[in-house]
């Protein structure tokens, strides 16, 4: 142990490269076959060797004390904050991601249905099954809506300059939504159809999420107003189509991963990824990379092969259901992450 009481493996000053690799992905000497295999392709970021066909590395021959967050930097954040399986004789479990609808929402929202499989279902509720599957581990309840106006008039917004919309600031909704979590939540998850901004400066915000808070905000009312001018009208989204779909996949996750004390990750193009605009964040995986998933499995205790399995179960049927390109290219994406990972084991049949 060093002098602050930090392992040697975590000292910036280690060159080792088995500490290095500590370090980046966590101790895989006690993972199973599946954990190891796919963890340790983490390892080609540390020595520029030959990428792997799975995961897209952004860095190559990182320095890894230079990282924005490795699994054992979010492992400490983590162990400190997770009350879950601490005194729970004293704290109830707190094992539900809560989704909570805010103000009104258009009618074509509202009445949207479709059959994923056999199942008809609304909007929410296939944001509510992909986050099951997503978080498994962890259940996933619909609050019911807060529509009115006076039910969060202490939240600061403001009126856009350009598009003359109004937007709420995201951090407001932060110790707001906190005070909503049921006594069994984890985290909390607002969805709004009004714009966001996260600054003053800014223009406009995806979503927010404070893990200090455990909750976070995401809207999905409108396209960012980027290239407007002063005279044009808003750009309204008009129908619920696959993009929309799979924009709100994407973003209900990555905020839900930001309460689990994942921060922005720059070593592989990830889930994780920061983005600068609704174009670039819609184009980034919406899969987790080796780091960042490690993180998410010590979060959410799950078997990797069933959870991929899952998911790709969920995207199958998404596809046959509502075709659309980026539900194909993720549930082949799956199917070929399903194959690395129980090749061995199939080599052995």
């Amino acid at each position: 142990m060093s002098k602050n009481g930090n392992s040697s493996f975590m000292c910036p000053w280690t060159s080792n490269s088995e500490k290095k690799k500590k370090f980046l992905i966590g101790n895989l000497e006690n993972k199973g076959n599946i954990e190891r295999k796919l963890y340790s392709l983490s390892y080609s970021v540390l020595d520029n060797s030959t990428e792997n066909e799975l995961f897209v590395q952004k860095i190559h021959k990182a320095n890894v004390y230079m990282l924005e967050q490795t699994y054992i930097q979010w492992k400490v954040l983590w162990e400190t904050h997770d009350v879950r399986n601490q005194c729970q004789c004293i704290f109830p479990m707190k094992s539900v991601i809560y989704l909570q609808p805010l103000g009104q929402f258009p009618d074509f929202v509202l009445r949207y249905t479709f059959h994923l499989g056999n199942t008809e279902m609304d909007l929410l509720t296939l944001l509510r099954e992909f986050a099951q599957i997503y978080f498994l581990g962890f259940d996933v309840k619909i609050c019911l809506p807060l529509l009115k106006d006076s039910e969060h008039s202490g939240l600061k917004s403001r009126v856009h300059s350009v598009t003359g919309q109004k937007q709420f600031l995201s951090s407001s909704f932060f110790p707001f939504l906190r005070k909503k979590l049921p006594k069994d939540g984890y985290c909390i998850l607002g969805i709004t159809w009004t714009d966001l901004y996260p600054a003053e400066d800014l223009n406009f915000s995806l979503g927010e999420s404070s893990f200090q808070h455990k909750s976070g905000i995401f809207c999905f009312g409108r396209f960012e107003p980027l290239s407007f001018q002063a005279g044009q009208p808003m750009c309204d989204i008009m129908e619920v189509d696959e993009s929309l779909i799979w924009k709100m996949l994407k973003v209900t996750v990555h905020e839900t991963c930001h309460l689990f004390g994942l921060m922005h990750c720059e070593i592989y193009s990830c889930l994780m990824n920061n983005s600068t605009s609704l174009e670039e964040a819609m184009m980034q995986p919406i899969f987790l990379c080796p780091v960042c998933l490690h993180k998410l499995q010590k979060a959410c205790k799950f078997s990797l092969h069933m959870r991929y399995n899952r998911l790709h179960q969920f995207f199958s049927v998404l596809q046959d259901s509502l075709p659309y390109y980026k539900f194909r290219d993720s549930r082949d994406w799956l199917m070929q992450c399903l194959e690395f990972i129980t090749e061995d084991e199939r080599t052995l049949l």
